[in-house]
């Protein structure tokens, strides 16, 4: 069952609507202003914002949304004259007057959209060179460079980490994602305490070709890494 992401700007004048919801989606509701220091997006497969006031940090909040999730972000507001607004800030679709199945029925559009460009883009867009600020990862020898430094004292699994960051365009990628794809192995309960460790000397690593090259890995807690070349 998909998760679904829930963000209120009045939770109780909501419940109805979100109680509907959960018969086809598996949803957590937060209240708009929780949702400003909630940090776990990432691991949600949409996001559904319901606003009765047009609300100006909404903007921000989508942008950030954005910044770490592929996810669709749909927008319910009080009328339709502020859509263009909230279109150019990141949402896929925004609409007022809202009923259960109607939004039922615009998730499973967007989420089936979704995942077929996700996996068509994956097939097409696998990239031989990336290149992330200093960090250069060229797969077709399974080579890592820092600036014009090889990375030689990495490992296979630590190249493909880093290559699965920089293929995956400052989104988070997941511990789920990581740990199957690297490990080749269904998620446990203990392989979020194992990607930290492998991550733990992989940094090490880093920091001792240059220092700063290990502050490129950053970390989401409890959801997963990406990378942060803004500050190099």
């Amino acid at each position: 069952m998909e998760k679904v992401l829930i963000a209120a700007d009045e939770v109780d004048k909501w419940s109805r609507l979100c109680e509907g919801l959960q018969n086809e989606w598996e949803c957590t509701t937060v209240n708009l202003d929780v949702f400003e220091k909630f940090h776990t997006i990432a691991v949600y497969d949409a996001v559904l914002m319901l606003v009765r006031n047009d609300n100006r940090k909404l903007g921000r909040l989508i942008w950030e949304v954005r910044q770490y999730s592929r996810a669709p972000i749909i927008v319910v507001i009080p009328g339709i004259q502020a859509v263009k607004k909230y279109i150019e800030w990141g949402a896929d679709l925004v609409f007022p007057h809202p009923s259960v199945s109607l939004i039922n029925t615009y998730l499973y559009a967007l989420l089936r959209r979704s995942d077929i460009a996700w996996n068509i883009g994956r097939k097409r867009e696998k990239q031989e060179m990336i290149q992330k600020g200093k960090l250069l990862i060229d797969w077709r020898y399974h080579t890592a460079y820092w600036g014009e430094r090889e990375l030689t004292i990495l490992n296979e699994r630590e190249k493909a980490f880093l290559y699965l960051l920089a293929d995956s365009s400052r989104q988070v990628v997941t511990h789920e994602i990581i740990f199957e794809k690297l490990w080749k192995e269904p998620y446990g309960d203990d392989s979020a305490n194992m990607i930290w460790c492998f991550v733990r000397r992989l940094r090490k690593k880093l920091e001792k070709t240059e220092p700063e090259a290990a502050k490129i890995i950053q970390s989401i807690r409890k959801v997963g890494y990406y990378l942060d070349i803004g500050i190099h």
